[in-house]
């Protein structure tokens, strides 16, 4: 009996240790990414709380918590569901006229930087200057007479992009 008794404190111990550095690393990896403006990625995968209806039609609503997946820029196509920083800077260089390159979003800590949309990839292009941009749309944004999805020419720079949905 004293054996399986001896036994148990070293397994829960054990657990109780694994539990504590986890811990620590869940704290670390949440803090890093709070100074830093970005979001915490856990072993490649991120959580974030959904800011407005846009996607609702593909069943993303506002308050929604959804689980985000880091892939390759090189990996997203037409129809993927992605989480993006709101991007202000210049549009797209597709004409090959000199474009004025934005602040990066990691290293420009304005308050609109911080702002995550959710939106569907309708088409990704890759500018004079080598950027790939994706022209996105919230699913929500249907024009309820012609029944045509509003663009708003909403291109976002693949730096910008969190994760897909």
């Amino acid at each position: 009996m004293k054996r399986l008794s001896k036994a148990f404190n070293i397994v829960t111990d054990v657990i109780f240790f694994l539990v504590m550095i986890l811990l620590v690393i869940y704290i670390v990896i949440s803090f890093s990414a709070k100074f830093s403006n970005g979001v915490p990625s856990y072993f490649g995968y991120s959580y974030v709380r959904v800011m407005s209806n846009s996607m609702k039609a593909s069943g993303i609503s506002k308050g929604d918590i959804v689980v985000l997946k880091r892939v390759y820029v090189s990996e997203l196509k037409e129809g993927d569901v992605i989480a993006y920083y709101f991007y202000d800077g210049p549009s797209p260089n597709f004409t090959g006229q000199p474009s004025e390159n934005p602040l990066d979003f990691k290293t420009n800590q304005e308050a609109h930087k911080t702002t995550i949309i959710f939106h569907q990839i309708a088409s990704k292009k890759v500018d004079k200057d080598g950027n790939t941009w994706f022209k996105t749309y919230g699913t929500s944004n249907i024009n309820k007479i012609t029944g045509e999805i509003e663009y708003d020419d909403w291109w976002v720079r693949a730096d910008y992009v969190i994760g897909i949905y």
